[in-house]
This record gives structure tokens, sequence and C-alpha cells, in this order.
């Protein structure tokens, strides 16, 4: 696999912010917010702040992911190619790996 990739964290008090996108380009194409519900504590609720279509999905669905494992809210900025489903599973454990290291996560 070529694709090259850069994982930017910031946690705040009970959230965090992911931004993933190639090396080199810092552009922010998608915003896409979890936290979990009050009405339904197995289900995160999630909105697309802005840039929808297929990395805003995919920043949707990786947003509720990590909201389900960790309880807290999530904000995540996915601009990468969603059609490289092997590159996502990367993406995905590197950013586990980088929250774990944070404390945002309990190992498993």
């Amino acid at each position: 696999m070529d694709s090259k990739f850069c994982v930017q964290i910031i946690t705040m008090k009970d959230s965090f912010y992911v931004w993933v996108g190639p090396t080199g380009d810092t552009s922010m194409g998608n915003l896409s917010l979890a936290l979990m519900s009050a009405a339904d504590r197995s289900t995160p609720a999630v909105s697309n702040l802005f840039g929808a279509g297929t990395s805003g999905d995919a920043a949707d669905n990786l947003a509720e992911r990590l909201t389900k494992r960790s309880g807290q809210v999530c904000y995540v900025s996915y601009n990468l190619p969603t059609r490289n489903v092997l590159l996502a599973e990367v993406v995905q454990r590197e950013i586990v790996k980088k929250l774990v290291s944070l404390g945002v996560f309990a190992s498993k």
C-alpha cells in the first residue's frame, strides 16, 4: 500500500478531535460530530456538520465508532479516498493506537 497519511488529534475535556488526510495536505473537507444520546446510551447520535458526501460518510462512521468506544464527544474530519477499504482499516488502527497512548481509550 503506497498511501501516506497523517493523523492529528486534539484532546479536550470530555471530547476529542481527529483529523485524517494525505501527508502534505491540510485541507478540511468535512466535519462530523458524534456523541452519546441521552435517550439511547447504546448508539451515538451522529451529525455531519459540513462537507457531506462519501468522505463525510466515512467521517460519520469513524466518529460513531470512536464515540461508542470512548463514551466521549468526537469530532472527525476524514479527508482520504473512501474507496480504499484497506487504507481505512490501517487509518483506524493508527487512530486507536494514538488514542490509547493519549489515555482516551483503555488498551485492550
